[in-house]
């Protein structure tokens, strides 16, 4: 072969050889751009780009050299892959270095994590570190709630996790045993002596827990004592009675049923007032007669009695049938004068029976005296008991 021959075939191998690179290249698409790559691809992991699209994810930027990091299905060159890669405390934000604790998927230096571990128990102050209960926003171990903290039933004495009722000694029940117990009359507790809430039922069907029933009022030498105390406090309202004048009884429910004809529903008293007078206005005979209801605790044997002493005043000093909202209402406005002078939760929780009371007489016309004493204040109220029948207009 001559020195010409083989300088063609030598151009013909270069000619075939780089139209094999070309077809080649024009083979690979760019991973970045979807385009087809004519001059020479960057290759990466499987992937082909045009030398300008091998570009960070973070800087988006070209990736120079040859480190690069793929990660994800994501390149990155070898600064921004080390920024990323930092961890920052998630308590103090600040950036860790050497060991440190992760927590909830969370990171933290170890010193900060002391900090934030810290979930103390509300009952034992110790940490938490396993389930928990929160209750009435504070958080307990499991056992602590339900060992110590937990609402347990003064009945049964197990956990109480539903609506529940309770009495005015703050013990809690299940609303079950609405059906199955017996109900105080003077706390409305629950008792049915065969658990560690007991009681005693009177003859006369009523219930009381043994707790009201140590300072039950049952003989009517106990009451005579009361009787005075009331009266003499009702002097600085100007609503004393001539005592003397008084005869006092006391009677179970059956008989104060009998006595009020059943014409109120659960009487607590009754008063009796007759008064007999000739035509110049002079009294010929007078008979007043006060039924109290026994085995009532002592505080409510107080208010019962400054509501029938308020019925004898109103014998004395207000005109005939005056109407019975104003009549009641009043007479438990005296009562609520005189349990405002003892600072016992009991007092406080007949109180607020008084306010809650739904009776039209007794309730309603008990907080329509407290407006109208409220806005026209008491002297107001005293005349207007003295010579009205019933509310001004407005009250």
């Amino acid at each position: 072969m001559n020195k010409k021959s083989a300088y063609i075939l030598y151009s013909l191998f270069l000619i075939l050889l780089c139209s094999v690179t070309i077809q080649s290249a024009e083979k690979k698409i760019c991973h970045y751009c979807s385009e087809k790559i004519i001059k020479a691809p960057i290759s990466a992991n499987g992937y082909y780009f045009h030398n300008k699209h091998f570009i960070c994810e973070r800087c988006q930027s070209r990736i120079k050299g040859s480190t690069y990091y793929f990660e994800n299905e994501k390149f990155y060159d070898d600064s921004c892959y080390q920024i990323i890669h930092l961890i920052y405390c998630a308590y103090c934000n600040k950036e860790v270095n050497g060991r440190y604790t992760t927590y909830n998927e969370k990171s933290y230096h170890k010193e900060c994590y002391d900090i934030v571990s810290f979930f103390p128990c509300a009952y034992c102050n110790t940490n938490i570190t396993d389930s928990y209960i929160t209750f009435e926003n504070k958080n307990y171990h499991d056992s602590c709630y339900t060992n110590k903290v937990a609402l347990r039933c003064s009945l049964c004495s197990e956990v109480i996790s539903e609506d529940y009722i309770y009495d005015r000694y703050k013990n809690n029940y299940h609303e079950s045993h609405i059906q199955d117990s017996k109900k105080c009359e003077y706390c409305g507790g629950y008792f049915n002596n065969t658990t560690q809430k007991k009681g005693l039922s009177y003859i006369d069907g009523r219930g009381i827990c043994l707790t009201c029933a140590e300072d039950a009022i049952s003989e009517i030498s106990e009451v005579k004592p009361l009787l005075i105390e009331v009266n003499e406090m009702l002097q600085s309202y100007q609503l004393d009675i001539p005592l003397n004048k008084v005869s006092v009884h006391l009677v179970n429910k059956t008989e104060l049923d009998e006595l009020v004809n059943y014409t109120i529903s659960n009487p607590q008293g009754f008063t009796i007032f007759y008064q007999e007078k000739n035509v110049f206005g002079v009294t010929l005979k007078r008979d007043i007669n006060i039924y109290l209801l026994n085995g009532v605790p002592k505080l409510s044997m107080i208010k019962i009695i400054a509501h029938e002493f308020n019925h004898v005043w109103q014998g004395l000093h207000s005109p005939k049938d005056v109407e019975a909202p104003f009549c009641e209402g009043s007479c438990n406005y005296v009562a609520y004068l005189i349990l405002q002078q003892y600072p016992d939760d009991y007092a406080f929780f007949l109180i607020e029976r008084l306010f809650k009371d739904p009776d039209l007489d007794y309730g309603e016309g008990f907080r329509r005296v407290v407006e109208f004493v409220k806005e026209q204040g008491y002297s107001s109220w005293i005349k207007r008991l003295k010579k009205d029948k019933t509310f001004p207009s407005g009250y």
